[in-house]
């Protein structure tokens, strides 16, 4: 009885499948074309999807008013160091400002007169960021 296994087993093996592998075969070759084709649609259509996306998210910034990012393209544009740009928000947050930007267009901020308290220790700075700005 243990030799009658692998006997039906070496029977079925020599039996003739060719047929079967051969329509297997062109099952998946026509699924693989298929599944190609749905794959390559999918994939340009996600892509689409997300250049839309990003072109979209830059118009709008683009076109979003921002005083933060004003502020900031103007201290990249005067290229201000770390601590400049936090004097300036530290001198805007004393003077009641509420976009620190406006420093950039009154030089009258910077007046050493009125400086607030806070703010007469970094006078020398201060000044120094005014003649970088306004002369």
């Amino acid at each position: 009885m243990s030799y009658a296994l692998p006997i039906k087993i070496q029977l079925l093996a020599l039996q003739d499948y060719s047929d079967e592998w051969s329509r297997l075969a062109r099952l998946f070759s026509f699924v693989s074309y298929e599944l190609l084709i749905l794959v390559a649609v999918t994939l340009l259509v996600v892509v689409t999807i997300a250049w839309q996306t990003i072109s979209r998210r830059r118009r709008r910034d683009f076109a979003y008013d921002s005083p933060p990012r004003l502020f900031a393209d103007l201290c990249r544009a005067h290229k201000l160091n770390w601590s400049n740009r936090r004097l300036l928000k530290h001198l805007a947050a004393a003077r009641g400002l509420k976009c620190p930007a406006t420093l950039f267009v009154e030089p009258d901020y910077f007046d050493m007169t009125n400086v607030p308290p806070v703010l007469k220790s970094s006078a020398a700075e201060l000044r120094q960021l005014r003649h970088r700005l306004f002369d």
